[in-house]
């Protein structure tokens, strides 16, 4: 979370130099370009953006002992090295006395990913109530009212399919299906994705244009959005050859794409010839210029 930089030199692992260290094993690193009075326990390091670093995240916990966690309590969570101190929300409100989802707000930034796991303790009691594991290091707000929490529980339900299949392609979708798209590292960063997996999952169906990861069944809704508004537009204005660009952006917008999606799904749009680019406005690949009467007649008239 202090997010110095710095390079790595060398590692030892058992007092010998290594260049590869497996999951578990204590090693010791050479950096240069950190000083040690920068370097905390819980701390991690990692690779520029190749991890979230995040206060919220949500889980999936799976209670032990007959215990129970929800809002109330006071509770401790353990994830790598580091210990934050929570505030554990159920996604469906009740308490969790077996397995559920929660999100956990945390009260420092942890770096993280999907599939990571966490230890919940009681800090009160000082014992270990639940285990768990990262579904989505990046939530948007908290689901508010029965059916937002219903709608969540689903999305998390298909989150944890992905990763209890080690499918990470899958996963992708399902963090596209929820937001629409997403900027394209972040996307990678929060579904624990390198470039080759991105590749399949674009091989897979996932549009990805001007930075950002489209989800097909999203771009499919906000491609019948523009065409039907400039539809529309074309019949009100038939003689005008184009319609003004946010006619297009309003129904977009109006359809739940984000502003910050627009510049990608127009290229998209135009791209596959859904939208054409025509007299400093778009249309309709099959619009054609209606005459007014009047040009009719002009144009009847012998030239002279």
């Amino acid at each position: 979370p202090g997010r110095s930089l710095g390079r790595v030199r060398g590692l030892q692992m058992l007092g010998e130099a290594t260049a590869v260290a497996p999951p578990g094993a204590r090693v010791a690193a050479n950096l240069a370009g950190v000083d040690l009075d920068e370097v905390h326990r819980g701390q991690a390091l990692v690779r520029p953006a190749q991890w979230a670093v995040t206060d919220r995240v949500d889980t999936r916990l799976r209670v032990t002992g007959g215990a129970e966690v929800s809002h109330r309590g006071a509770w401790r969570v353990h994830v790598g090295t580091a210990e934050r101190d929570a505030v554990v929300l159920p996604t469906a409100a009740a308490p969790i006395t077996d397995d559920g989802f929660a999100r956990l707000e945390l009260d420092e930034p942890v770096p993280i990913t999907a599939g990571d796991r966490l230890v919940v303790r009681e800090t009160g009691r000082w014992v270990t109530v639940a285990g768990g594991v990262v579904l989505d290091p990046e939530p948007a707000g908290a689901p508010r009212g029965r059916a937002a929490r219903s709608r969540r529980s689903a999305e998390l339900s298909a989150r944890a399919a992905a990763l209890a299949d080690d499918d990470r392609v899958s996963l992708l979708g399902a963090h596209l299906a929820e937001r629409g798209a997403d900027e394209r590292e972040r996307a990678l960063r929060a579904c624990g994705m390198d470039a080759t997996e991105a590749n399949a999952a674009v091989a897979s169906g996932v549009v990805q244009r001007a930075g950002r990861l489209v989800d097909p069944a999203a771009l499919a809704r906000w491609r019948d959005a523009a065409t039907t508004a400039l539809a529309r537009a074309h019949a009100e204005q038939p003689h005008a050859p184009a319609a003004p660009r946010d006619v297009v952006e309003r129904a977009l917008a109006e359809a739940g794409c984000g502003e910050s999606n627009v510049e990608a799904v127009m290229a998209q749009l135009v791209e596959e010839g859904a939208v054409v680019v025509a007299h400093g406005g778009v249309a309709r690949p099959d619009h054609r210029v209606e005459l007014r009467d009047d040009d009719v007649y002009l144009w009847t008239l012998p030239m002279f």
